[in-house]
């Protein structure tokens, strides 16, 4: 799965490993990150999109040990959301989310039966 091309300034991938970001030149630049970064799904906490009262929604992903804000949207791991594409974005933070959790799951100890 693919954010494609609703999301400003990069593009975010799913894939087997986790996620895989991809940002424009002023977008890593400002942020002070690679053009493209890898997390793996054991570091990812969870998704989701806000909508500030001014601008666009946001698309974030919350990493575990970030130290910035995950739902700003100059976080290292959000992003802006073309208005008439929130659809899709909340599909894709649906999707990661549950993935997310899933692994979490199986990762767990078992509990006494």
């Amino acid at each position: 799965m693919s954010s494609d091309d609703f999301l400003s300034g990069g593009r975010l991938e799913v894939t087997l490993e986790g996620l895989t970001f991809f940002r424009s030149k002023s977008s890593a630049a400002a942020r002070g990150l690679d053009r493209v970064s890898q997390v793996e799904w054991a570091e990812i906490r969870r998704a989701g999109i806000s909508t500030p009262p001014l601008g666009k929604p946001i698309l974030w992903v919350e990493i575990v040990g970030a130290t910035a804000p995950a739902d700003t949207a100059d976080g290292p791991h959000s992003y802006k959301v073309k208005r008439r594409r929130i659809e899709e974005a909340h599909a894709l933070v649906e999707a990661i989310n549950a993935e997310s959790d899933g692994r979490r799951r199986w990762s767990a100890p078992p509990k006494d039966l």
